[in-house]
């Protein structure tokens, strides 16, 4: 598969690392697939007068445990991610680069200089992917967060652009597909990304992505869980294990369908195979210059040289070598090189201008 799928868990675990162990065993993986862990601090990301605060204390799992949630999910063959919120997650970070693929910074995370100051010294050096989401910003403030990020934080680290925001879950009219293929017109030596955050229980979750994709997003994320009825947080847009099968099989047909070819060889032979090709609408003879004006254009089963091949060959000053038919084609065995001869007269017996060309 081409196209990168990254695996949202979020917060759908509710704290319990064995519900992300189960999350992993049951996701399906292959090349090009990774899985994106949501790692903060409760004190670190939030006040206590904020309204979930009592609930990021819930999520909390420490360094150790996400070091052997890292290590497993790399064991099971997935790229391993990791969401920026604090300095808590750029310390767990920093204890398992060795284990990271990349990390994601949502766009709320954007302007806390504590917090990309120390990821950019974590990172600086290394073989880590950015992923910047853009949500709720501008074009103009998207140039400039991406510039400011790129020269100043992250000068050797490939950045994906993100669109998409979670709305629990996003209304179809704030999913702005088009927002991928203005971002891949203004950014277009950049991966971009898209995550849709749409109803978890409606079609469009299979078919959001394919639309991405077709926008030009070559990075889908994806929000997963164990099962929706079950599942108490983060459940909204996400999709369970089983239904991961549709998503990949949705995408790859969709990079079937974009294609690798401009022109692909069945449409070479397709044209090849109908073209309607240059035929002699009168008998032609050797010797005889080729004239367009002396043929037709037909389809046919002859073989036969076509109209861009004889303007060639006019050129370059061809003849007929053999009498062509009328219906009938012209190969090269037909045609030869014109031998061009100059004849001077000459004055012999002139007695004032003795050999003057006349």
């Amino acid at each position: 598969m081409r196209t990168y799928l990254l695996y949202e868990i979020a917060n759908s675990h509710g704290g319990s690392k064995d519900y992300i162990y189960k999350l992993i065993d049951s996701l399906p993986q292959e090349k090009n697939i990774g899985i994106k862990f949501q790692v903060f601090k409760y004190n670190e990301i939030a006040l206590k007068d904020y309204d979930y605060y009592k609930v990021y204390v819930k999520f909390f799992i420490d360094r150790q445990n996400w070091k052997e949630i890292f290590t497993y999910a790399k064991s099971r063959g997935f790229d391993v991610w990791i969401d920026v919120f604090d300095l808590y997650s750029v310390e767990v970070l920093k204890n398992n680069l060795s284990l990271v693929t990349g990390i994601k910074m949502q766009s709320s995370v954007l302007d806390n200089l504590k917090v990309l100051k120390c990821l950019s010294e974590t990172i600086r050096n290394k073989k880590v992917k950015v992923i910047l989401n853009i949500a709720g910003r501008e074009i103009d403030n998207i140039k400039e967060t991406s510039a400011n990020l790129k020269t100043n934080y992250f000068p050797k680290n490939e950045i994906i652009l993100q669109a998409g925001f979670q709305g629990y879950p996003t209304d179809k009219e704030d999913l702005t597909v088009s927002k991928v293929r203005i971002l891949k017109s203004e950014f277009p030596d950049t991966t971009i990304s898209y995550a849709d955050h749409v109803d978890g229980k409606s079609p469009l979750a299979f078919d959001i992505p394919v639309f991405a994709v077709l926008a030009g997003a070559e990075h889908i994320e994806k929000h997963v869980c164990l099962n929706r009825n079950k599942t108490k947080y983060d459940f909204q847009s996400a999709i369970e294990p089983h239904e991961c099968a549709n998503l990949i099989y949705k995408l790859k047909e969709c990079e079937k369908i974009l294609g690798t070819k401009l022109v692909p060889d069945k449409e070479v032979n397709y044209l090849k195979t109908t073209i309607e090709k240059p035929i002699a609408a009168v008998a032609m003879r050797a010797g005889d210059v080729i004239n367009f004006k002396n043929f037709d254009f037909r389809r046919t089963g002859q073989d036969g040289l076509t109209v861009a091949e004889i303007k060639d060959l006019m050129s370059k000053r061809y003849i007929l070598a053999k009498n062509i038919k009328p219906g009938k084609t012209i190969s090269k065995n037909d045609i030869k090189k014109a031998r061009i001869g100059v004849i001077i007269a000459c004055r012999m017996k002139s007695t004032r201008l003795k050999h003057k060309a006349v």
